[in-house]
């Protein structure tokens, strides 16, 4: 799959789960992007198709030269919701 930006169709970029990370997921960004920028409320997917977290930030991890995207678990966004409702 070729990972470079490009104008018109929906870019799809596969990202790789590292571990939970309080409300939020911690999951190291694809080689071809350079930081995440712009990509904030886009949806996560897992492989069954499920939507699992938001896109939310990211950061430059340097103990493991990694850089890691931090989306918003679904649940969590969930759970405020349903608090914001009573």
């Amino acid at each position: 799959m070729d990972l470079k930006d490009k104008e018109g169709a929906q870019q799809v970029y596969k990202y790789s789960y590292m571990e939970p990370n309080g409300t939020h997921i911690n999951m190291k960004l694809p080689e071809a992007l350079l930081d995440g920028a712009g990509l904030s409320g886009s949806t996560i997917i897992d492989s069954d198709g499920l939507l699992v977290g938001i896109v939310s930030g990211s950061y430059f991890d340097s103990a493991t030269r990694t850089k890691v995207s931090t989306p918003c678990s679904i649940n969590s966004l969930l759970d405020v919701l349903t608090k914001l409702e009573k």
